[in-house]
């Protein structure tokens, strides 16, 4: 028996900034290499083919069996990007970035570059409604095959579990063209950046609760929960012209031992009180976590001022714990200072 024609291993991802929405940039293995990283090798793939239109007309009158299918349209592609976030390990610079720039900024952030010797940073923050936002090209290397979509916007969850490095996950919409054969399977030259530095692990994490900032920590998780809605043309071929961002509702979720309950105003250095803290309303500024220690290799994920939504009451053996989700908001109705993502 012959061996299989096609096998499932997801190969490589390439993205790069367009300059124009949905208009194909220019991929170069070298320097456009985004490294995945799946929990289990053999992957069907990255992204799932879709269509806003199935071609289903519905049935006959005449007998209500099935009328031939019209050919489908609006094709696009969604999936999700599994990441670790590798820092270089140097001073930042404009060519020296997190690993995860471009994808971070297709999902809604703009990036400053600080580069004042000693204090270099980056910094992401919201893209401002109206000043447009930022759009990649992706070309898929998965079963043998290569896909290339465009106008890819993505919306970003981080999760840490247990103490391994964070998995940042980038859901992704985009416009898909069909995927062809790959050869060779891997583009030759590729590059995938900062890969000789170890993302950094969830160890000896700094969390910050308002005025607590010594919680025993279990697990936590981030959620930006941006909101990417379908563009049909009708006047265009695949009658598909892409994506557009809207709102966005970010989160933390924070699973941590209780302590004594806290008096007004139901946090400070000794603990906290969950239940007051939702009950009424209270502003915490901020709630932040650290991952990491070593300059050039840590990044932090802060709300800037957010409120408890939901308290859940949980356990770790005989230990009581709280599943706590506080939500960012604007300090002013016309405010952009949700939330930010700050690699030092």
């Amino acid at each position: 028996m012959a061996a299989p024609a096609k096998l499932l291993h997801v190969a490589a991802l390439l993205a790069k900034t367009e300059s124009t929405y949905g208009t194909t940039a220019t991929l170069v293995a070298s320097s456009d290499g985004v490294q995945m990283q799946f929990d289990a090798p053999n992957v069907a793939a990255t992204f799932e083919i879709k269509y806003a239109n199935d071609g289903d007309i519905g049935q006959s009158m005449s007998s209500l069996g099935q009328i031939a299918r019209v050919a489908p349209a609006a094709r696009y592609a969604e999936g999700t990007i599994p990441a670790l976030m590798r820092l270089p390990g140097a001073a930042y610079s404009a060519t020296v970035l997190p690993g995860l720039h471009r994808l971070v900024q297709a999902a809604g952030f703009d990036a400053t570059v600080v580069t004042s010797a000693g204090t270099e940073s980056v910094t992401y923050t919201p893209t401002a409604y109206g000043s447009g936002y930022t759009s990649l090209t992706l070309k898929a290397y998965e079963r043998q095959e290569v896909q290339v979509l465009t106008g890819a916007l993505c919306d970003l969850a981080v999760s840490a579990k247990d103490g391994k490095p964070p998995k940042w996950s980038f859901a992704t919409k985009a416009i898909a063209a069909l995927p062809g054969d790959a050869s060779p399977v891997l583009p030759a030259g590729l590059v995938f950046p900062n890969s000789a530095v170890a993302p950094v692990p969830n160890v000896g994490i700094t969390v910050t609760f308002g005025s607590y900032v010594t919680p025993v920590v279990k697990s936590w998780d981030f959620m930006l929960n941006r909101t990417i809605n379908p563009r049909i043309n009708y006047a265009a071929s695949n009658a598909h012209a892409g994506f557009v961002p809207s709102e966005r509702k970010p989160q933390l979720k924070l699973t941590i031992e209780g302590t004594a309950l806290q008096t007004t105003p139901y946090h400070n250095a000794s603990g906290f009180d969950p239940y007051s803290l939702l009950d009424v309303g209270t502003s915490l500024a901020p709630v932040s976590v650290l991952v990491g220690s070593t300059q050039y290799n840590k990044y932090a994920l802060v709300l800037n001022q957010g409120q408890v939504i939901d308290v859940k009451r949980t356990g770790e053996g005989s230990s009581a714990t709280y599943e706590i989700t506080v939500e960012a908001y604007n300090s002013t109705a016309t405010a952009n200072d949700d939330l930010s993502i700050v690699c030092t």
